[in-house]
């Protein structure tokens, strides 16, 4: 397995690819591997993005429709570039 640098937040953006070690490492594996560390990401991020929204409820405040909508435009791009780097090879 090869382990390049990555961000420790959850929440810095990752552009992590998969061409320099795609055709020497197991596929398999590696998009096992790769799979896990953007989706606990994603879980990550789905989860602080809750705990924010209820805890804006809590307080009263409006509902912030711009800022969801970029968190949620954020995670798409995240699952778009996803869908780019997991290829039959």
């Amino acid at each position: 397995m090869v382990t390049s640098w990555r961000p420790k937040s959850p929440h810095v953006h990752d552009e992590t690819v998969l061409a320099g070690v795609r055709g020497i490492t197991d596929q398999n594996e590696l998009y096992y591997s790769f799979s896990d560390y953007r989706f606990r990401n994603m879980e990550l991020r789905f989860r602080d993005a809750y705990r924010k929204l209820e805890a804006n409820k809590e307080s009263g405040l409006e509902y912030d429709i711009d800022a969801v909508r970029g968190f949620l435009e954020e995670q798409q791009d995240t699952i778009a570039l996803l869908l780019q780097e997991i290829v039959h090879t």
